[in-house]
């Protein structure tokens, strides 16, 4: 069952067509990638899905709903998450602040409720409780009372997929996750990647480091210069000749 439908997506920025008449679909309970070259349109196309940019035409759906021109926040809270390349974390909260951040779409508390202690009190405790089972779930938990500062990168990576967790996707989009990580880190990122997905949250990534797509990828999309050139499992992609050529090289 497809859980995201995109449809003919484009992106122009003036005379630059960044994505053109791209269309994929994410199988619901999936490891899906999306590869390609600098410059291919990965992260352009990542941020349309999830409401950063807005698309210049196409549609995306997800569980049959259309995102396209709708706001970040009520795109998170239809169930789509992500993580970026460039990590953003609050470094100088604690581990656990930084998950409770992601929250938002679970507390119940609204203004009136902020206003009194108990409700207030009864609900930032619930939070607490529910930050650390993410920790817990990625492996960061004797860590939460540290700043977010003091993580190794790993750790760091790890605690930005717990904040997005923290928000109860059905699907999370995870943009070069394994980029900066020593193979170790790489290793049990594949782990917890898997982890994720058989917790029941479907996955959709864009990475380089091609050992990994392949290792846990069951659907892979490539894109060079804004056009999907192919599309298949693991081992179509790896022999396919417009790969070789545009992004993955002959192999020595």
């Amino acid at each position: 069952m497809s859980l995201l439908e995109v449809s003919q997506l484009g992106k122009s920025f003036g005379g630059l067509r960044a994505v053109n008449d791209f269309s994929f679909t994410v199988e619901e309970g999936s490891i899906t990638a999306l590869i390609g070259p600098n410059g291919a349109g990965k992260t352009t196309a990542f941020n349309m899905v999830t409401g950063v940019i807005v698309p210049t035409d196409g549609s995306i759906k997800f569980r049959g709903q259309e995102l396209r021109g709708r706001r970040v926040d009520l795109i998170c809270r239809q169930g789509v998450a992500r993580t970026f390349q460039n990590i953003r974390l609050f470094d100088h909260q604690s581990v656990l602040e930084n998950v409770t951040v992601g929250l938002h779409r679970q507390l119940r508390t609204g203004f009136l409720g902020a206003l009194l202690k108990g409700p207030r009190t009864r609900e930032e405790r619930e939070a607490r409780v529910a930050s650390a089972k993410y920790l817990d779930f990625v492996g960061l938990l004797p860590r939460a009372n540290d700043e977010a500062s003091s993580l190794a990168y790993g750790e760091r990576r790890r605690l930005e997929i717990a904040r997005a967790l923290a928000s109860g996707p059905s699907l999370l989009l995870l943009d070069e996750p394994a980029a900066g990580m020593n193979p170790q880190e790489t290793v049990e990122l594949v782990e917890l990647i898997r982890k994720i997905r058989d917790a029941g949250v479907t996955v959709f990534l864009i990475e380089h480091d091609m050992k990994l797509v392949m290792e846990i990828s069951e659907q892979i999309y490539v894109l060079n210069q804004g056009e999907e050139i192919a599309r298949g499992v693991p081992e179509a992609i790896r022999n396919d000749e417009h790969v070789i050529k545009a992004y993955l090289g002959v192999p020595e």
